[in-house]
């Protein structure tokens, strides 16, 4: 695979504490956490836009983090990666489950 990987983001998300309808969402970002695309991040994606037969993606990493007060958050990083279209491959569709060997035990003679 040829990926090239290029400069990443971050920023903090915590559960969103003013969510009042399921319309809101559950997690958010606030205030000097927002995540800043800076100038490298964003010449990333044009680079790979740029690039001969290859997409500008961004790969999303998240991990869970519990605060100093006990509360909860997730820390986002987000990564500008170029890829080429052959790299990308729809998954398989799932298999369906295999039918059960006996359907039912009433006709065992015993």
């Amino acid at each position: 695979m040829d990926k090239k990987y290029g400069p990443t983001v971050a920023g903090k998300i915590w559960a969103n504490d003013y969510k009042t309808s399921d319309k809101h969402p559950d997690y958010k970002t606030s205030g000097k956490y927002h995540v800043q695309a800076d100038e490298s991040f964003i010449k990333g994606l044009v680079e790979a836009l740029r690039g001969q037969g290859t997409d500008a993606r961004i790969g999303i990493s998240v991990w869970e983090n519990e605060e100093k007060d006990g509360g909860k958050s997730l820390y986002v990083k987000l990564e500008a990666v170029a890829i080429t279209p052959e790299e990308v491959q729809e998954a398989p569709p799932p298999q369906p489950a295999p039918a059960p060997l006996i359907e039912s035990f009433d006709d065992i003679p015993f």
